[in-house]
């Protein structure tokens, strides 16, 4: 599991929602049914910190790509590129 493998599961939930949404649990899910050796708490980490680009505790460097709306709910956001992700 990467931060891109997350911004995959991340599109393929928001892919027919006009303003692409998401709740954290779902990305739980979603990881979870897939399986993977990274835990929630990692999960929520690279989604919340890595990846956001409103974080309270942002990691520099990463690729930002999506927005925290309110506490558990985020936006994908558009015309950003994957590949920065993949960091």
């Amino acid at each position: 599991m990467s931060p891109h493998d997350l911004i995959l599961v991340v599109e393929d939930l928001v892919t027919h929602r006009p303003d692409r949404a998401f709740w954290l649990f779902e990305v739980f899910e979603q990881v979870c049914v897939g399986g993977t050796e990274w835990s929630v708490t990692k999960v929520r980490a690279v989604l919340t910190q890595d990846l956001c680009v409103n974080a309270l505790h942002p990691t520099p460097g990463s690729g930002k790509c999506i927005e925290r709306l309110e506490r558990g709910r985020y936006r994908l956001l558009e015309d950003l590129t994957l590949a920065s992700a993949a960091d």
